[in-house]
């Protein structure tokens, strides 16, 4: 299975609230079922079927508490630790499934084919194009928009012609493999680290766009923001509480739109 360490590290998050709380690429890969799942084996508190809004704030307020250290704010260094501390081991697990040779290092055929999913996947129409415009800037592709259109573009778009081509992003690939590989490939070790230190990196600017305030430290009204957005947004009928069909109907209807929500999923 060819998958990226850098799509994992989108795609496996569960847990901002919880950068923090439903999983961002189930629900973006149209999953609905498996992120209902995880949003309710984490919040649906007494079981009986639906989230309140009490047992998600009393979650959340938890998971704040753990990570602050019983603190009335978070650092960003806290706030990183909550993912990195749940990646970890699953980043271990993927190099295997990556390194289909069975080598214990990953060749550079290896590597390019797992990070060409970031390429694909950014490129939903199959052109071999992704356009960095965002659509608010009369931009035509909506596979690509907000903060990670921005990310993409500064690492693979080279020449600035607000695009990037298949042939840009395997140079830039294959550079970043070059650097890092020694006596033939990638150890898990490296694998690891360069992993960990990309999810470090999206850990950053999460914390940036939840620190509304700029003080450096999280809040727990800022930690939970995100959620409470998606709370709004699928409780359509507006009782105080979510169901796996209030979930489903705002996936079907196209209605519910992660990042909008503010993207954030907590461990």
């Amino acid at each position: 299975m060819r998958i990226s360490y850098l799509a994992l590290t989108t795609a496996v998050l569960a847990g901002g609230a919880v950068a923090a709380t439903a999983p961002q690429g189930d629900m973006a890969a149209g999953g609905h079922g498996r992120a209902g799942g995880k949003l309710f084996a984490q919040f649906d508190l007494n079981h009986d079927g639906k989230i309140t809004k009490a047992e998600m704030e009393k979650v959340l307020a938890q998971k704040f508490a753990a990570a602050s250290g019983g603190k009335s704010t978070m650092t960003e260094a806290q706030f990183a630790a909550m993912r990195v501390d749940m990646m970890k081991p699953k980043v271990e697990t993927l190099f295997h499934r990556v390194n289909w040779s069975g080598s214990g290092k990953l060749s550079r055929d290896e590597f390019l084919a797992a990070e060409r999913l970031k390429f694909e996947r950014a490129d939903r129409q199959g052109t071999g194009v992704v356009q960095c415009h965002r659509e608010s800037e009369g931009g035509s592709d909506p596979s690509h928009r907000g903060h990670g259109a921005v990310a993409f573009c500064a690492q693979y778009d080279k020449n600035l012609d607000g695009k990037v081509t298949r042939a840009e992003f395997d140079a830039v690939t294959l550079a970043k493999y070059q650097a890092a590989a020694k006596d033939g490939g990638l150890t898990e070790d490296t694998w690891t680290s360069m992993a960990i230190s990309h999810l470090s990196q999206m850990q950053a600017h999460a914390f940036d766009r939840l620190d509304e305030t700029h003080s450096g430290k999280l809040t727990l009204a800022e930690f939970s923001a995100p959620m409470e957005k998606m709370f709004a947004r699928v409780d359509t009928n507006h009782d105080g509480a979510i169901t796996m069909d209030e979930i489903a109907a705002m996936h079907h209807g196209h209605r519910f739109d992660w990042h909008k929500s503010g993207g954030q999923t907590s461990g």
